[in-house]
């Protein structure tokens, strides 16, 4: 399970995933299938992704900006 946090501790929520306190499981999204989150105006440019009980064997994380 992971979680995306910004600036001071805010959490930010999956748009497209359903999750509990912020949390999306892994085994509920399908391989190559992305998760989308709605980046606020009041972004800073700081990210804190945080693992629950993880394996982080081959871990990459790649990010996507749109307007």
């Amino acid at each position: 399970m992971i979680k995306i946090e910004y600036d001071d501790d805010n959490i930010l929520y999956p748009a497209n995933a359903d999750h509990f306190n912020g949390f999306i499981f892994a085994e509920d999204r399908p391989v190559n299938n992305g998760v989308e989150y709605k980046i606020p105006n009041t972004f800073s440019g700081t990210l804190n992704f945080v693992f629950y009980r993880a394996i982080l064997n081959d871990l990459k994380i790649t990010a996507y900006y749109k307007n």
